[in-house]
């Protein structure tokens, strides 16, 4: 029975916009998002307008039955806000899903890319300390490589070594390491 609503309220709304009624038409929309569990329904929502995506992505998020698709839609989310210039919103959208999954490669990841796509150089690199702390194995080695990127970028030559040197010395054998020393020094 939703699902028939949830179809019936979107060509409602398609209708609405054609006849150029479209605050009226984002109005309905937006309130049978909230009430809506149908990721079909939502995800054609999503496309329906600009003033619609954000809250359809935060249902998909909310209602998501995986953390992997939570964390799909929340990105998708934040990209919204970014590509809308609305760098707050898409960074509120990026504490939340960190807070929700802390110690995630994907999470931190991506979360430090955006924060650097953003120009916020100083959250991104946070990010990346954070997934150093908590890394594990060959993480902890990607999280310090891309860290001394970061910071090299930034002429921060003595911090990116730091970084490299303790990956150096829990595995002074390793190669890759030893290169990306090699690029500090």
């Amino acid at each position: 029975r939703q699902e028939k609503s949830d179809w019936k309220t979107l060509r409602y709304a398609e209708i609405l916009r054609d006849l150029e009624k479209t605050g009226q038409a984002n109005g309905i929309l937006r309130r049978q998002i909230l009430q809506s569990k149908n990721i079909r329904f939502l995800e054609a929502a999503a496309d329906f307008s600009a003033e619609i995506e954000p809250a359809a992505l935060n249902r998909l998020a909310v209602i998501a039955s995986s953390p992997l698709k939570l964390i799909s839609y929340s990105l998708k989310l934040a990209n919204f806000y970014r590509e809308k210039e609305q760098p707050e919103r898409a960074g509120q959208v990026l504490a939340k899903l960190r807070r929700k999954f802390p110690a995630n490669y994907g999470v931190l990841s991506e979360t430090a890319d955006f924060y650097w796509s953003l120009g916020k150089n100083e959250a991104a690199i946070e990010v990346l300390q954070s997934g150093f702390a908590a890394g594990k194995g060959n993480y902890r080695f990607i999280f310090a490589s891309r860290l001394a990127k970061r910071l090299i970028s930034l002429d921060r030559l003595a911090e990116a070594e730091r970084f490299l040197l303790a990956i150096h010395r829990e595995n002074p054998t390793d190669s890759e390491v030893f290169h990306e020393l090699a690029g500090v020094y």
